[in-house]
């Protein structure tokens, strides 16, 4: 019996945290290149770390650009169709929650995902983000879903790395200003808070 294939579609929000570590990078490759893993990239999502670049913010800016030249993993970027750039304006809106967007390209990688992956029929589909109200919208349209420190957990919990090398790899987001502190306790456990959730 062969078990059913996971297409991972890696958000804008994940590659600019993996673009900060690359021993993280390598890791989270490894393991969602995997069978009966694979990883896909939207065009959506490199549109809009064009956008973080092109914006300038730093240090964002610097790590979408760092993004950017670590994507060929991810293979041939997929478009959307006519109907799913639609969805994916609506969606975009929904994740927004209402709040003015800080770019034109904001949240779009995510909605792109999402109104993707919801038509796969031959593959589970999850998403690899590191926002909050994307996961959670993704989630009400039946992706699995999971944030860099939950694939940290995962990864420590499979006993694909050590508790000690999936710290290193948060500490080296907390230093980046990326994310809160957390010990080697807390990603052993996944007690993660919101960055757990959904």
């Amino acid at each position: 019996m062969t078990s059913v294939q996971v297409a991972w579609f890696i958000d804008t929000s994940a590659l600019v945290t993996l673009a900060i570590s690359p021993g993280l990078n390598q890791a989270v490759q490894t393991a969602l290149t995997q069978p009966p893993h694979r990883a896909l990239l939207m065009l959506a999502v490199r549109n809009e770390l064009d956008g973080l670049v092109q914006k300038n913010e730093q240090p964002v800016a610097n790590w979408a650009a760092g993004a950017l030249t670590q994507l060929a993993w991810l293979g041939k970027p997929l478009e959307m169709s006519p109907a799913d750039e639609t969805r994916a304006d609506e969606l975009q809106k929904i994740i927004a929650g209402g709040r003015a967007l800080t770019h034109p390209q904001q949240h779009y990688g995510e909605a792109a995902i999402i109104a993707t992956a919801t038509r796969a029929t031959l593959v589970k589909t999850a998403m690899l983000s590191d926002d909050y109200g994307a996961r959670i919208e993704a989630k009400n349209h039946g992706l699995t879903t999971a944030s860099v420190h939950k694939l940290i957990h995962l990864l420590i919990r499979n006993n694909v790395i050590t508790a000690q090398t999936g710290w290193q790899f948060a500490e080296a987001l907390h230093k980046a200003g990326r994310a809160q502190d957390y010990s080697i306790d807390e990603l052993q456990d996944g007690k993660l808070g919101r960055v757990g959730r959904p």
